[in-house]
């Protein structure tokens, strides 16, 4: 059976990026809502290069938004929320990757 750990969210306050989302929406669902949206083609083009999930993200800029308005205790916070997320995407491909792989298995 599959595990499901709980995201940490980010903080609301001041955001190093301009993000449309509804009050209670996790990173995790936004993130699905961006890889969803880029593989359909919904809203390609955006060229707003903080869009973590957009064609034209610009990590310098990402960065040095991020260094100019937040503390060090906030950005201590958003780079582990970081390291969780990528944790839980690195857990989620791991468990497809199994799953198509039995899939196909059974298929042979």
């Amino acid at each position: 059976p599959r595990r499901h750990r709980p995201l940490a969210r980010y903080r609301r306050g001041r955001c190093a990026r301009p993000v449309a989302m509804s009050g209670d929406e996790r990173p995790r669902e936004r993130r699905t809502r961006g890889l969803l949206s880029s593989y359909y083609g919904v809203g390609a083009n955006s060229a707003d290069p903080l869009d973590l999930d957009g064609p034209n993200f610009n990590a310098d800029k990402y960065v040095s938004r991020l260094l100019e308005n937040q503390s060090l205790s906030e950005l201590v916070h958003k780079g582990s929320d970081m390291v969780t997320e990528i944790k839980s995407l690195d857990s989620d491909m791991q468990m497809l990757v199994y799953t198509n792989y039995n899939k196909f298995i059974s298929a042979t």
